[in-house]
């Protein structure tokens, strides 16, 4: 029974180690920092993400490198680090699907144009460009640095608590900055409704 186990096993690390044959026959020659077997480059990762990202791109610049490489266990990611790189991926219809990491987002911000894929994406974007010009964003500048600061100040109220429930906090925060800017509309911060 272990034999058959351990044959069952092996086989299916074969298969795996296969089907990403020609990912790493493309990748191989990319950069990137150093790669601990069957860890990649995770214990990196293992750090806040403030110090994760000061380390990467510490990382791209030392090297200069245009396009870089990191494997977080059996994960790979590519790291563009040109803007014309990165227009001319973002341009072609061919990767319009999202990661992995965007369907962790969903359980909190659903399905929308923010982690939705492929023509969908597309549609959606074309119809809110113009609401998301650099004219019309300057014009929400004061109004979203008014709901900063007053989730800044009830962070602060809450913190004096022994417990907080942040997300309740962070969605509520949101929904009065959408309110007001999205749909012109104040809340009454005490009791969500229309002031």
């Amino acid at each position: 029974m272990a034999i058959v186990s351990i044959l069952v096993v092996l086989v299916i690390v074969m298969i795996k180690w296969w089907s990403n044959r020609r990912r790493a026959d493309l990748t191989n020659k990319l950069p990137g920092p150093y790669h601990y077997p069957f860890l990649g480059a995770l214990p990196y990762f293992l750090f806040s993400p403030d110090k994760t990202w000061r380390y990467l791109h510490k990382f791209a610049k030392t090297h200069a490198l245009p396009i870089y490489k990191t494997l977080v266990l059996n994960t790979l990611y590519v790291n563009l680090m040109v803007p014309e790189d990165i227009q001319v991926l973002l341009s072609s219809g061919k990767y319009l699907n999202k990661g992995q990491t965007y369907q962790l987002l969903e359980p909190w911000v659903g399905k929308g144009l923010f982690n939705s894929s492929g023509m969908k994406w597309r549609e959606r974007r074309k119809m809110t460009a113009p609401a998301f010009s650099i004219g019309t964003m300057r014009k929400f500048v004061e109004a979203f640095k008014e709901h900063a600061e007053r989730f800044t100040q009830l962070i602060e109220r809450e913190s004096k608590n022994e417990y907080t429930e942040i997300d309740s906090l962070v969605s509520k925060g949101t929904m009065h900055a959408v309110c007001e800017t999205v749909m012109g509309t104040k809340l009454d911060e005490d009791n969500e409704e229309v002031a």
